[in-house]
C-alpha cells in the first residue's frame, strides 16, 4: 500500500469514528444502526465489485454465486437506507417541518454510507488482485484467468 493510500485511509477511518462518536453522543442505538450500516454496506460494495469482475472474467458460474451475493446484500443495506433516510424525509416532509434532528441523523447516514461503500469496494478490488491476504477467503476471491472453450469469443 501506497504512503498516499495509508493516508487517505487513516483520513477516512478518522471521518468514520468522529461520525459514529458524534452519533453516540447524541443517540447510543443509533450508533449501533449506523456501526451495522458500517457492515452491510462495506458488504454490499464488495459484493458489487465482485459482481462487475466477475461478469468480466467470462465465467457464468462465477457471475452467477457474486450477482446472488450482491442482489441480497443490495436488499439487506435498503433497510438501513429505508429507515434512516427515507422515513425521517417522509415524516418531516408530512409534518410540514424540518428538524434538525432527524437531518443530522440523515447526514450521518449519508456519511457512513458512502465511505462503507467505497472501502468495500476497494477492498473487494485489492483482493480480487491479490493484494489483501486472508487464507481460504482471499484465494476464493483471488482472480485467475478464465479459459475460455475452444471456438468460444
Amino acid at each position: 500500500m501506497t504512503k498516499t493510500s495509508k493516508r487517505v485511509l487513516l483520513g477516512v477511518g478518522a471521518l468514520w469514528a468522529a461520525t459514529i462518536g458524534y452519533a453516540a453522543s447524541i443517540d447510543i442505538g443509533f450508533a449501533g444502526v449506523l456501526l451495522a450500516l458500517t457492515a452491510v454496506s462495506f458488504i454490499q460494495n464488495m459484493s458489487f465489485t465482485l459482481v462487475s469482475r466477475s461478469r468480466q472474467s467470462g465465467d457464468p458460474e462465477r457471475h452467477r454465486y457474486a450477482a446472488w451475493g450482491s442482489n441480497f446484500i443490495w436488499l439487506a443495506t435498503q433497510a438501513f437506507i429505508a429507515a434512516n433516510i427515507y422515513t425521517p424525509i417522509t415524516n418531516m416532509t408530512n409534518a410540514g417541518q424540518w428538524s434538525v434532528n432527524d437531518m443530522t441523523y440523515i447526514l450521518l447516514t449519508f456519511i457512513v454510507y458512502g465511505l462503507s461503500t467505497a472501502e468495500g469496494s476497494v477492498f473487494m478490488m485489492r483482493m480480487n488482485l491479490g493484494r489483501v491476504k486472508l487464507g481460504a477467503f482471499s484465494r476464493a476471491f483471488t482472480e485467475t484467468k478464465h479459459k475460455s472453450r475452444p471456438g468460444a469469443r
